[in-house]
């Protein structure tokens, strides 16, 4: 089950499917996402993510790439798929968590400090997009930062 999450999760990224919209929103109490972000670096797998993503995040693509490579993990529970990624170049100061149920794909993209930066979510089935309002986003990306945490056994600062 692994490895199609895995799959899964890179054709998110690689296949043109997100022309979604994007609520800007900001933590009210930012938590250092370093100690995960380091876990991943270590303990994830390669992943891609393809520029139509990181454009619709606003994430920079390097002039000649076709995305950035990422490290991540992918776990599956409960009919939840959950997918945390770090970029490979240390320099760059993001964090993607990815959480799908059913026809919902959100994404929550974060800086290592633990600031809440954009947040989307997409509709497969109808293929729409719907705005977070500011609270449920926050409250949402800091339930995946806990989730994380646990799941890799590191505690943040």
């Amino acid at each position: 089950m692994k490895t199609s999450v895995r799959r899964t999760l890179i054709a998110w990224a690689a296949v043109g499917i997100f022309h979604a919209s994007i609520l800007p929103v900001t933590a009210g109490e930012a938590k250092s996402l370093q100690p995960i972000v380091e876990a991943l670096r270590h303990e994830g797998r390669n992943l891609f993510m393809g520029d139509d993503l990181a454009g619709v995040l606003g994430i920079p693509v390097d002039s000649g790439e076709e995305g950035i490579i990422m490290r991540g993990e992918a776990l599956e529970s409960g009919g939840v798929i959950r997918s945390m990624q770090v970029p490979v170049r240390e320099e760059h100061d993001y964090v993607l968590f990815i959480v799908q149920k059913d026809n919902d794909v959100w994404f929550y993209l974060a800086n290592k400090a633990g600031s809440l930066k954009k947040a989307l979510r997409r509709d497969r089935a109808r293929k729409e997009n719907s705005g977070l309002d500011m609270k449920s986003a926050e409250n949402a990306f800091l339930a995946e930062v806990a989730y994380w945490e646990r799941e890799l056994k590191v505690g943040s600062r």
